[in-house]
């Protein structure tokens, strides 16, 4: 879509894409993420967000908006947000950039 849209801008996101680290974690070891229980909606998430705190890392992606709520986001001290959120953010950085 940006090459259609905003084509002049594909330098500035390849640049930020450059910074950006990505990395797959492995799954934190059972005891570390007991904690998350009272905060998620279903237990399954916990190594997830034990795992996003560990990592310390700068967004939290996902399209599961029931589970990752406002109330997680504070109690994590995470910036939880679906990856559209997440393309808007970095649409809006362009523009400012240009």
């Amino acid at each position: 879509n940006l090459r259609l849209k905003l084509p002049h801008t594909l330098p500035v996101l390849a640049e930020l894409l450059a910074h950006v680290n990505l990395r797959v974690l492995d799954n934190p070891p059972k005891g570390t993420f007991e904690q998350w229980f009272q905060v998620v909606m279903d237990k399954s998430d916990a190594p997830l967000v034990e795992a996003a705190v560990q990592a310390e890392v700068s967004y939290f992606l996902t399209l599961n908006t029931k589970h990752f709520t406002p109330s997680v986001a504070a109690a994590a001290q995470l910036k939880i947000m679906t990856p559209g959120q997440f393309v808007s953010q970095i649409r809006q950085v362009l523009v400012n950039h240009l």
